[in-house]
């Protein structure tokens, strides 16, 4: 790999780099297009989310604040707030076996299905979720029920609403609170913890 793009690379993309290189067998030229690979990955997403200004070139967005091994990475919302986001072990895991997976040699992180393995956008995933949802028999599969979900699984599992409106980026906690669908059988057990 250069020595320049691995310069660029925090310090767990680093690791992850080296372990596919010395552990895993892979060539020097693999390792670098893993890099990039990341790299275009965490861009788009910073991107997408309105995380960076628009007009910002996409080959200046920086990735140095993204922290696999702690699991977080810091994020821009409405109003250009900065927050810290985190994802569970799972999602590290999945990365590096997609990652090990793939065979095209497209330079974006997801890529459609099919040949030429273009570049997966928003639509796309849409696409897969309600497919998905077709199979299974499920009804209005989107990603925002995805976030809908989280929120309500975190408080129903004790999560401080508070903590909760700070993953989300609420600025008002009534926002969070439409998010969360009040479980029944929570209401009971508090009422018995608290009130006898």
């Amino acid at each position: 790999m250069k020595q320049d793009c691995f310069s660029l690379a925090p310090p767990i993309i680093k690791e992850f780099l080296g372990y596919m290189g010395t552990v895993k067998g892979k060539s020097p030229l693999t390792v670098e297009e893993y890099f990039m690979d990341l790299r275009t990955f965490f861009r788009y997403m910073k991107q997408h989310r309105n995380q960076v200004p628009q007009d910002m070139p996409f080959d200046e967005i920086s990735i140095d604040d993204i922290d696999l091994e702690g699991r977080e990475c810091v994020v821009y919302g409405k109003g250009d707030k900065e927050r810290k986001v985190y994802f569970d072990a799972k999602a590290k895991v999945h990365l590096k076996e997609y990652i090990e997976r793939r065979t095209d040699q497209n330079e974006a992180l997801f890529v459609t299905l099919d040949a030429p393995h273009d570049r997966l956008k928003i639509s796309g995933v849409e696409i897969r979720l309600r497919k998905l949802g077709r199979r299974l028999d499920l009804e209005r599969i989107h990603p925002h029920k995805f976030r809908r979900t989280m929120a309500t699984r975190a408080i129903d599992k004790g999560m401080p609403i508070e903590q909760v409106q700070k993953i989300l980026g609420h600025s008002q906690i009534d926002t969070t609170m439409q998010y969360a669908m009040v479980n029944q059988s929570n209401v009971k057990t508090s009422h018995q913890k608290y009130m006898g």
